[in-house]
C-alpha cells in the first residue's frame, strides 16, 4: 500500500541499520492488538505457534542479510 511505503521510508531514514524487518514487527503487533482487544479470537498455543512462525522468518531474513556482508572470492589463487 502506498501509505506503508511511506511508513517504511520514514522507517528507513530514522535508522542506518537495515529495516526488512519492520513489517513483520507490525503485523506481529497489529494481531497482538486484536487478540486483547477480542477481535481476533486464537487459543494460546495457536498464538504461540503463529508468534514462532513469524519468529521462523524474521531468522530466516536475519540470516540471508547476514550473508550479504561475506565476501565470496571470485576465483581460486594457488
Amino acid at each position: 500500500m502506498p501509505s506503508e511505503a511511506e511508513q517504511l521510508a520514514a522507517v528507513d531514514l530514522l535508522t542506518n541499520h537495515e529495516t526488512t524487518w519492520t513489517p513483520m514487527l507490525w503485523v506481529h503487533d497489529l494481531i497482538g492488538k486484536e487478540r486483547q482487544s477480542g477481535r481476533l479470537q486464537l487459543e494460546p498455543p495457536v498464538f504461540a505457534n503463529l508468534v514462532s512462525s513469524f519468529e521462523y522468518i524474521y531468522n530466516c531474513n536475519r540470516k540471508i542479510f547476514n550473508h550479504g556482508w561475506v565476501n565470496f572470492p571470485l576465483g581460486i589463487v594457488l
